[in-house]
C-alpha cells in the first residue's frame, strides 16, 4: 500500500508540474501574440495609406521558392518577441521577474509603435535614432501629439501588458501552490530559451536576407518574366536575360519597414548607427571621378541660354515658407469668396509649378528649408538640420547673394531653438535673424505669433533694410492642430 501511495504521490505531483509547465507555456505564447498582434495592427494602418505599395506580395513571392524559407520562419514580425522571450527565461531565474520583464518590455514596445504611428501621420516616416536629437522639440508641439494621440489603440495595445503581468503575479501567487511549483526547473526553462533562440534567429535570417542578396529579374524557359535571387558577392551568375531592379523596400526605410517589420527597421537602423564610421568618410577614385564628370555636366547646362538669365538682377528677394498649405487652396472660394485672393492675384504675375518633387523626409519642414537653402538633398537615414557636422561647409542661397552685394534675413515667429534655426540659418549665409523676442507685442495664436501679426510686423522690418535684400519668412500660426481660434481669426 506504501509503495502504491508513493507511486500514486509522484505520477500525481508528475502530472502537475506538466500542467504546471503548459500554463507558463500559454502564457508565454499569450505575450508572443500580443506583440504580433500590435505590430501587425500598425503595419496594417500604415499600409494603408501607402496605395501603391506592393513590396509585401513580392517578397512573398521571392522567399517561397527559397530553400531556406522554413515554415517557422515564414513571419519575420516574430523576431522581438522570440528574442524577449528567450532573454527572459536565460537571464532572469524567477518567473515572477520574467513576467515582469515581459509584460514591461510589451508595454514600451506596443509605446514605441504607437510613436512610429504618430510620427508617420506627420512625416510619412517612422522613428529612427537621429530623431532622438529633436526629442526637446516634443513639448513644442504637445498640442498636436495630444490631438491625434490614438487613445483607442493605445488602451488595446498597452492595457493588456497590464493584465499579462497581473496574471503572472496571480500564478505565482495562488496557483503555483496549487501545483507544489516553489521553484521553476532548470533544464525546462533552459530548454524553452534555446529553442525560442533559434526560433528567432531564424526569422532574423529570414527578414535580413536581402541584406545579403541581390534581387533580378530573368527569363524562364517559357520566355516568362521570373525572379531570381543571387548573394553579394556571386560576379558572373550564370543566368541568361538578367536584368537587376531595385524592389520597392529597398528605395524607402518606410518601405523596408513596412515589409520586413517595424521593430527589425529599429534594430537595424540602432546596429547601422554604432557601425557608422565616426571620421571622414573619403571618397573612391572611382566615386571622384564620377563626381567629377556630373559637376562639369552641370557647368555646362549652366552655361546655356536662357531667356530669364539676370532678368531679376538686383531685384529684391522675399521668399514665404507657408506652414501647412496645400494647393488645392489655389483659386478655391466658398460661397463666391476666394480663400487665398492674394496669392491668386500672384499667380497671375508670375510663373507657379503644379509639379514637384517632395524631398521632405524625417525632418518635415526642416527638410524643405535645407534643401531650398543649400541647394542639396536631406539624409534619408539622418535629420539635416539637426545632425550636419558642423565642420562641412555649405554654399547656401544667402550665402551665394551676400556676394552680390544683397543683407540676408530670416523671420520667424518662434523660438530660436526649434529646427537648431539659430544654428543653421548663418550657416546659410543668413546675417541678421528675427525670432519670437523680436516680435513681443504681437499676439499669439497656435503654436507661435499670429500670422497676421507676424507679416504686419516683418514687413516694417523689411522697409528698414538695406537693397538689395533677401528675406526669408516662415510663418507657424497654421500649424495642427486647429483648436481654439479665436473669432477674429475665423
Amino acid at each position: 500500500m506504501t509503495n502504491n501511495s508513493s507511486e500514486k504521490k509522484q505520477k500525481t505531483a508528475l502530472r502537475r508540474t506538466w500542467l504546471w509547465q503548459i500554463v507558463q507555456f500559454g502564457l508565454l505564447a499569450a505575450f508572443i501574440a500580443l506583440i504580433y498582434r500590435n505590430e501587425l495592427s500598425i503595419l496594417s494602418m500604415i499600409r494603408s495609406s501607402e496605395q501603391s505599395f506592393g513590396s509585401v506580395p513580392l517578397i512573398h513571392n521571392i522567399l517561397s521558392s527559397l530553400p531556406n524559407y522554413y515554415i517557422l520562419g515564414q513571419n519575420w514580425l516574430l523576431v522581438w518577441p522570440f528574442f524577449l522571450v528567450s532573454l527572459s527565461l536565460l537571464l532572469l531565474k524567477s518567473w515572477r521577474l520574467r513576467w515582469y520583464f515581459l509584460g514591461c518590455t510589451g508595454f514600451f514596445t506596443s509605446l514605441l509603435l504607437l510613436a512610429d504611428l504618430i510620427y508617420y501621420n506627420f512625416f510619412s516616416a517612422l522613428i529612427t535614432v537621429s530623431s532622438f536629437k529633436g526629442i526637446h522639440q516634443l513639448w513644442d508641439v504637445r498640442s498636436s501629439i495630444i490631438a491625434s494621440f490614438p487613445t483607442q489603440n493605445a488602451m488595446l495595445m498597452c492595457g493588456p501588458f497590464v493584465l499579462f503581468v497581473l496574471a503572472g503575479e496571480i500564478l505565482q501567487r495562488y496557483v503555483a501552490v496549487y501545483f507544489y511549483q516553489k521553484k521553476s526547473s532548470f533544464i525546462f526553462d533552459k530548454t524553452l530559451a534555446v529553442i525560442f533562440f533559434f526560433l528567432a534567429l531564424n526569422s532574423y535570417n529570414i527578414a535580413f536576407f536581402f541584406e545579403k542578396h541581390n534581387v533580378e529579374w530573368t527569363l524562364d524557359k517559357n520566355n516568362q518574366r521570373a525572379i531570381i535571387v543571387h548573394d553579394l558577392d556571386e560576379k558572373n551568375p550564370q543566368h541568361s536575360g538578367r536584368q537587376q531592379f531595385s524592389p520597392p523596400y529597398d528605395s524607402s526605410a518606410t518601405y523596408w519597414a513596412v515589409s520586413f517589420g517595424i521593430i527589425n527597421f529599429h534594430l537595424k537602423n540602432l546596429v547601422t548607427e554604432l557601425l557608422a564610421p565616426s571620421g571622414t568618410v573619403r571618397l573612391t577614385a572611382a566615386q571622384q571621378s564620377q563626381l567629377s564628370s556630373w559637376l562639369r555636366h552641370k557647368e555646362k547646362l549652366n552655361q546655356t541660354a536662357s531667356p530669364f538669365a539676370g532678368i531679376a538682377a538686383k531685384r529684391n528677394i522675399v521668399v514665404i515658407s507657408i506652414e501647412s498649405f496645400h494647393p488645392f487652396l489655389l483659386n478655391f472660394a466658398i460661397q463666391g469668396e476666394e480663400v487665398t485672393p492674394t496669392l491668386n492675384s500672384l499667380l497671375t504675375q508670375g510663373l507657379s509649378w503644379n509639379h514637384i518633387l517632395d524631398l521632405n523626409y524625417s525632418g518635415g519642414s526642416s527638410d524643405s528649408e535645407f534643401a531650398l537653402m543649400s541647394g542639396l538633398r536631406p539624409s534619408r537615414q539622418k535629420i539635416s538640420s539637426l545632425d550636419l557636422p558642423q565642420k562641412i561647409k555649405l554654399f547656401g542661397m544667402p550665402q551665394l547673394l551676400q556676394k552680390q552685394g544683397y543683407t540676408t534675413s530670416s523671420m520667424h515667429g518662434y523660438y530660436p531653438a526649434m529646427w537648431k534655426r539659430s544654428v543653421n540659418h548663418p550657416r546659410f549665409g543668413i546675417q541678421k535673424m528675427y525670432f519670437m523676442d523680436t516680435f513681443k507685442a504681437a499676439k499669439k495664436l497656435g503654436m507661435g505669433i499670429a500670422e497676421k501679426d507676424f507679416f504686419r510686423k516683418s514687413a516694417g522690418y523689411i522697409q528698414k533694410q538695406q537693397k538689395p535684400f533677401f528675406t526669408y519668412l516662415i510663418s507657424l500660426s497654421t500649424h495642427f492642430p486647429y483648436q481654439d481660434i479665436p473669432d477674429q481669426y475665423i
